[in-house]
């Protein structure tokens, strides 16, 4: 009796098969690869800004005003008193922001109206 060694399946037999697997798999790769570095951070952390409540308003002797603000950040009120030109916090309809670090919404400064935005120069 001759042996007869039973069919079995090709996988991937056909060159066309091969190369759609290898399309497959590189795709997979890309997508797998973009997701992962989509969770990292880039770059360096930009400061936050939020609208600041002027809550008292002190003139000083050479033009400045010394501004004490309320502001909230992820639910916790802050208080800030700091230093600017009185007559651009009263031409700028005395209003202010505040910017802060990424990290610590403690370390902050005030920010009016036609001031550079929070980390530019």
């Amino acid at each position: 009796m001759p042996s007869t060694r039973p069919d079995r399946p090709q996988f991937l037999g056909t060159w066309w098969e091969k190369t759609i697997a290898v399309v497959v798999l590189i795709a997979g790769a890309l997508l797998v690869l973009q997701w992962w570095q989509g969770r990292q951070p880039s770059g360096p952390a930009r400061p936050g800004m939020a609208p600041a409540t002027v809550v008292s308003e002190d003139a000083t002797k050479d033009g400045r005003a010394e501004l004490t603000v309320r502001y909230s950040v992820d639910g916790h009120s802050h208080k800030l008193t700091k230093s600017v030109d009185a007559a651009a916090f009263s031409a700028q309809g005395k209003v202010a922001w505040v910017c802060y670090a990424p990290g610590d919404a403690g370390d902050a400064s005030i920010r009016l109206p036609q001031d550079p935005l929070c980390g530019q120069k």
